[in-house]
């Protein structure tokens, strides 16, 4: 059995990429240079070692410090470091608090961990952590309305949070950790988008896929793609993910460019289609290029970071009702 994906590449031409489904369950992708000519250097993943804690963590968070990955599980409330030098993990202390669906980013040697969602209460509190001490202190409380499947991002000495929330659309906060508080910035020009990739370059923000009313206030998977500048706070569309729409996927920056793979196309909880292709995006001439297929198979809800010119992408799950977990991390380099 095999799960197909249309991909649509520069010009018009329509190519078929197939991710094998083994009988074990344990999906994997096959080799898109099999199938498409894939530029070279098309990048290459390895796999590291496997995730140590419940992989039963959904939608989990990352964000990087000092070269170093940190990962909060949610429902799971496991907060774990990882070291890519040493192809370590490491048990950190928690946040202590049964929260999901946060926002995450690191600013200036920290992290940040805020909003969230427990037993059906939403939480707009927010979090630093201090990777010296191993410790939690409380901030400013986030004061935008607080949305689902927020989404964290930092730029410069800035973190950011998209709120999104289908009565209000997806607004942008601004944290300054000098002075402990949150600014009002411009919306991003799509109702309630939940669960995009977002990665920084220089003093821009990257915002893309995700699911949110597209069309005639209907809730589906897109493939827009938008470009924040930090600097005049203004939001531009730039070119359409090449890919299938799709939400839940995984991405991060190196080098200048940007990156983004897996996710899901549609929001069928009984079968999710999840995808396995993995694309670059050029800031500088606003196009995208198809690189190797992500070798840990078809997935989605997996959380995407980046250290030392090296991707990572890890955890997550399948197809089929949200199953099965995934525990595997895998890294990608793009010179080879």
């Amino acid at each position: 059995m095999k799960n197909f994906i249309n991909i649509l590449l520069a010009g018009s031409m329509l190519f078929l990429v197939s991710c094998e489904k083994p009988e074990d369950e344990a999906l994997k992708a096959s080799s898109l240079s099999e199938v498409v000519d894939v530029p070279s250097p098309a990048g290459k993943w390895t796999k590291k070692a496997t995730f140590p804690g419940d992989k039963e963590a959904d939608f989990p968070l990352a964000f990087t410090i000092n070269n170093k990955i940190y990962l909060e599980t949610n429902f799971v409330n496991d907060f774990w470091e990882y070291d890519p030098l040493q192809n370590l993990w490491t048990k950190k202390k928690s946040i202590n608090f049964f929260l999901h669906h946060m926002a995450a980013f690191s600013v200036g040697g920290y992290g940040y961990i805020g909003l969230g969602t427990t037993f059906g209460n939403d939480h707009r509190g927010f979090w630093k952590y201090n990777p010296s001490t191993d410790s939690w202190s409380e901030i400013a409380e986030f004061p935008g309305e607080h949305g689902l499947n927020s989404t964290g991002f930092s730029i410069g000495n800035m973190g950011y949070v998209l709120s999104a929330s289908s009565d209000i659309g997806t607004p942008l906060y601004q944290y300054n950790p000098a002075n402990d508080t949150w600014t009002k910035k411009a919306d991003l020009p799509i109702l309630a988008l939940e669960l995009p990739v977002v990665f920084s370059i220089g003093s821009k923000a990257y915002v893309g896929t995700g699911f949110g009313v597209i069309h005639e206030g209907f809730f589906e998977p897109t493939n827009q793609f938008w470009e924040y500048d930090s600097e005049t706070d203004k939001w531009t569309r730039k070119a359409d993910f090449a890919g299938v729409s799709r939400f839940s996927a995984a991405g991060f920056s190196i080098g200048g460019k940007g990156y983004i793979g897996t996710g899901a196309t549609t929001a069928d909880r009984q079968e999710r289609n999840a995808v396995c292709d993995f694309w670059e995006y050029n800031p500088g001439t606003d196009k995208w290029t198809l690189k190797s297929a992500f070798k840990g198979g078809v997935r989605h809800g997996s959380f995407g970071a980046s250290v030392n010119g090296k991707g990572f992408i890890g955890l997550g799950f399948g197809t089929t009702n949200n199953v099965p977990f995934k525990n595997d991390l895998w890294e990608f380099d793009p010179s080879l």
